[in-house]
């Protein structure tokens, strides 16, 4: 259950007896894995992956010290694409001490996140296409 006003989001474990809750504060994007054993929660600062596959741990992705917007999971393939001011990033989800963040598009105002087909193959967001922001311009981007 989540509250877009005040950026909560309710966990209920309805398998435990008696069902427990758990509030996760300042989710303001959010997204499970296909198999349900993932999810990847986005604060204003913060991208996490929560894991419930039995160890119950937090895995924290990326920290930036500018805002982020929108977000998008390809949890196949363990990537993040987040939004920044100006521009798109991938984040690789990997097992390595460091973590390769790549900038897709650069110097790009109002981008928006609009669809990751499910395949993982393909990315459109959406730009402002001119100076006063009255025009879109739609940009696909092949991952694969």
């Amino acid at each position: 259950i989540s509250n877009d006003d005040t950026n909560q989001l309710l966990l209920i474990d309805t398998n435990s007896s008696p069902a427990s809750v758990e509030q996760i504060q300042n989710a303001r994007d959010w997204q499970w894995s296909d198999d349900h054993k993932q999810l990847l929660v986005a604060s204003e600062f913060e991208l996490t992956v929560l894991h419930f596959d039995g160890d119950r741990r937090q895995e924290l992705l990326l920290r930036l010290s500018s805002p982020f917007s929108d977000t998008a999971w390809d949890t196949e393939e363990k990537h993040a694409f987040l939004v920044t001011e100006n521009s798109l990033r991938l984040v690789e989800r990997d097992e390595r001490d460091r973590r390769n963040i790549i900038e897709f598009v650069q110097n790009k105002k109002g981008l928006h996140i609009l669809y990751l087909t499910k395949s993982g193959e393909t990315l459109y967001i959406l730009a402002d296409s001119d100076e006063n922001n009255l025009e879109k311009e739609l940009i696909k981007i092949n991952l694969r």
